[in-house]
């Protein structure tokens, strides 16, 4: 069925018929209502013959203007008929969280793909929390807690180092305490770790060959709070009072704003070939024998830390190595750097008097802009 309208051929019908209209409804009119009302001045004999003579004319129009009505041209404007039942107007659920959800602890992922966390989980005895088995994985903690089962645990997340491209964000690691365990330990390549406090684990975090981790905390873990296998990115990192080193990698690597503290080990270890700038070491080697900053190997940068109150500063124990713009105080031994290194001249910047105002200060002791420090 069509739905008919009139197209643009029949305006001039339609005007016609509006006028023929008017002149019916004109001729009504003319009927002189002064005579019906007693006016002596207008003859009721004459307005009743003007009027007979008026509804004549309107006789002879409305038979006109039905023809008009009639004859108008119409077009179609589309089928009325559905052409088929309605599309659904709802996203499915599938549509609207298109993760999917792990609510239990000790759960297997096997398909690639993005999966969450629906609340607190926490482990039984011997089992993984979480056993990755396929590349390209998403876990969102979702700001909740994977709790381990203490000194009996398996690890919090786990992947083996065949594997790769596991992503794990946003959420909490704590008590997977068994032997050589980890909050997530994840020996795969190409990892990505970003958000995660992994506390009161045996290592908090452990990743392998090229993973980048960022923005964690790793405290009081009976391990290393963070340890990276070769060519790793550690930025914006916190290892605070672990049992080991805060933060290592194995060679190859950059560490960067990165802050260690109270560790019994090292605050940050490296082996060959790494980049360790800007990071903030102190008090390490408590109730141990740690440096703020170790390196184990050469061809490794060292610039621009800040390392105060370990046992050593900064130790370096093999040659060809670059140490640059360091600053180093009230460590045991500030620096502490074998023979055959680069080492930019290492100053003791004297103390200024009190200063008050927009001048003073005697300097640092030096204009070098590649020196050390001691103060």
């Amino acid at each position: 069925m069509a739905q008919q309208t009139c197209c643009p051929e029949s305006r001039k019908s339609k005007v016609l018929l509006a006028f023929c209209t008017a002149r019916i409804v004109q001729q009504a009119m003319k009927f002189d209502c002064r005579a019906v009302w007693g006016d002596t001045s207008v003859s009721l004999l004459n307005s009743t013959r003007r009027h007979c003579k008026s509804m004549k004319k309107i006789a002879l129009l409305l038979p006109l203007a039905a023809l008009l009505l009639t004859s108008l041209p119409c077009s179609a404007q589309g089928p009325l008929t559905p052409p088929g039942p309605p599309a659904p107007t709802m996203k499915t659920l599938e549509q609207i969280e298109p993760r999917t959800p792990i609510s239990s602890a000790d759960y297997v992922i096997f398909n690639s793909g993005s999966y969450y966390l629906t609340s607190n989980l926490t482990g039984v005895a011997l089992q993984n929390g979480i056993t990755v088995n396929a590349d390209d994985v998403t876990i969102d903690l979702n700001g909740f807690t994977l709790i381990g089962s203490g000194a009996t645990s398996g690890h919090g997340i786990y992947q083996a180092s065949a594997l790769r491209n596991l992503r794990v964000h946003n959420g909490k690691v704590v008590q997977w305490r068994g032997a050589s365990k980890g909050g997530v330990y994840a020996s795969g390549k190409n990892n990505q770790f970003d958000h995660i406090q992994a506390a009161t684990n045996s290592y908090g975090i452990y990743a392998g060959a090229g993973c980048t981790i960022s923005d964690c905390s790793a405290y009081n873990n009976s391990d290393d709070g963070i340890w990276a296998n070769v060519g790793s990115t550690i930025s914006g990192c916190s290892a605070y009072y672990n049992s080991d080193d805060g933060i290592e990698t194995s060679a190859e690597s950059t560490i960067s704003g990165c802050t260690a503290r109270y560790n019994t080990g090292d605050g940050i270890q490296t082996g060959n070939g790494s980049t360790i700038s800007g990071n903030t070491c102190g008090n390490n080697g408590t109730g141990g024998n740690g440096a703020g900053i170790l390196v184990t190997a050469g061809n490794n940068r060292i610039d621009s830390n800040n390392v105060t109150h370990n046992s050593r500063g900064i130790d370096v124990n093999m040659r060809g190595n670059l140490i640059i713009r360091n600053s180093a105080s009230e460590n045991v031994v500030n620096y502490d750097i074998v023979a055959d290194n680069r080492v930019g001249v290492i100053v003791f910047a004297p103390n200024n008097p009190a200063i008050s105002g927009d001048a003073g200060g005697v300097g640092v002791g030096t204009t070098d802009p590649w020196a050390n420090f001691s103060f």
